[in-house]
């Protein structure tokens, strides 16, 4: 069984570091298990407790106030922050209850650091979404991965909305429309908005989706009058603008004769 390490030399050793904006009080002590050590911030002037291995091996740079001021106060960066924190958790922790859908079958966390995240999705959001103003507003964003069997990693993720991320699962099938993949779910409202007269129901659209028929196909059997197990059943449905902006489609105004 190894000695115990010295407590006297542990504090030394950290007093040898040039730590930023971190001052060392009083000695080093046990506890749970751990060395630790108290130190005093001097930009926010708290005194918190911190790990002295974690100190050594530069895990810990600084306060934790400091975070907001290494992203220039960036009100985003929180929210990402949180975000990694969730992914690395259903990513690594089998314990996590999500474990099993992502870590289980094999999705990784490939950034450099919980930084690097940060940084890349905060570029991600300007870009892509410049009119987000708040954290708020952000909140109600999810972080997706366009390929759904692949990882973590910087371009195999995006922003989207609740809804575009419910529609993008393992159980999602999906079909070609104008050279994109859409969500079969879905693609009734794209074909009503492009041929109002077309006279398929938004449930035989889906069926014959996932039987493998792309949107063209799909409108070319309408326009034709071409049926399978005899007529299905044509009712009223109002087109989901909602599911028009996942795909960002305007929705089509017609005119209405006098």
């Amino acid at each position: 069984m190894p000695a115990p390490v010295s407590l006297t030399r542990k504090l030394r050793q950290l007093e040898a570091i040039a730590f930023d904006g971190l001052a060392l009080c009083g000695p080093a002590y046990r506890r749970d298990g751990y060395i630790r050590i108290r130190a005093k911030c001097s930009l926010c002037h708290v005194e918190r407790e911190y790990l002295a291995d974690n100190l050594l091996k530069r895990k810990t740079t600084g306060c934790r106030c400091r975070r907001k001021v290494k992203y220039r106060r960036d009100p985003f960066a929180e929210v990402f922050g949180e975000r990694f924190d969730a992914i690395k958790q259903r990513c690594e922790n089998p314990t996590n209850d999500s474990y099993h859908n992502y870590g289980g079958r094999g999705i990784e966390w490939r950034f450099a650091n919980r930084e690097a995240f940060v940084r890349y999705m905060l570029a991600l959001c300007r870009e892509n979404y410049p009119n987000i103003r708040t954290a708020e507003e952000l909140r109600t964003f999810d972080i997706d991965r366009t390929d759904n069997e692949g990882h973590y990693t910087p371009g195999n993720l995006r922003l989207v909305s609740r809804c575009q991320n419910a529609s993008n699962t393992r159980r999602t099938r999906f079909t070609l429309y104008n050279g994109r993949n859409v969500a079969a779910s879905h693609l009734w409202d794209l074909l009503k908005n492009e041929v109002p007269n077309m006279p398929f129901a938004r449930e035989w659209v889906t069926k014959l989706a996932k039987q493998g028929f792309s949107g063209e196909q799909i409108i070319t059997r309408a326009l034709e009058g071409k049926r399978q197990c005899g007529r299905p059943v044509v009712r009223p449905q109002w087109v989901s603008c909602a599911t028009l902006s996942i795909y960002g489609v305007r929705r089509k105004r017609r005119k209405v004769n006098a």
